[in-house]
């Protein structure tokens, strides 16, 4: 990763000839992933994405779910993000509310709201989360889900201004 942030070609191209000599299995994800960033560099983005979805195991596929989401969004592909996204969700429940959020995005708002709550009931104490959760809710017009979100930011953080806000005008509406 750090060759591709430094869009170092050479030391990828080197890192892949290296890569290539090894015969351990465990090598081959990572000949797949360093090919893949190295394409990208060149902007060959199919080739990327060919190279990415041959990372099957490892500490790489992660990284090359986050890379395949990445190129597929740049090309507002929202399906394969989508795949992407799912199948980091089944790596780290991290991943779950940018599949909500993309979900929501999609159209499929109870989806969306069943990913965030499963997200939520994982990770009680992620505020911001909470708040887009709420948010959602508002967009939606289901004020007492909203009113409920805000309400509890408000007992987690007394001091939220946005929540106390928020909570006043989706109450100011009922």
């Amino acid at each position: 990763m750090d060759l591709f942030k430094n869009k170092d070609n050479d030391g990828l191209v080197r890192l892949i000839s290296g890569l290539k000599n090894h015969k351990e299995d465990a090598a081959l994800p990572l000949l797949h992933f360093a090919e893949g960033l190295l394409a990208e560099l060149e902007q060959r983005e199919m080739d990327a994405i060919g190279s990415y979805q041959y990372v099957d195991s490892g500490p790489a596929k992660e990284r090359a779910l986050i890379r395949l989401t990445y190129i597929s969004l740049s090309h507002h592909d929202l399906d394969s993000a989508k795949i992407a996204l799912e199948c980091l969700r089944a790596i780290s429940p991290a991943y779950l509310p940018k599949l909500a959020d993309l979900t929501r995005i999609m159209g499929d708002s109870t989806k969306a709201l069943d990913l965030f709550t499963e997200y939520l009931s994982l990770v009680p104490d992620d505020l911001s989360t909470m708040m887009k959760l709420g948010l959602f809710y508002r967009e939606l017009g289901v004020t007492e889900g909203a009113q409920w979100v805000f309400g509890h930011i408000l007992e987690q953080d007394p001091k939220n201004h946005a929540a106390r806000v928020l909570l006043e005008e989706v109450t100011a509406t009922t």
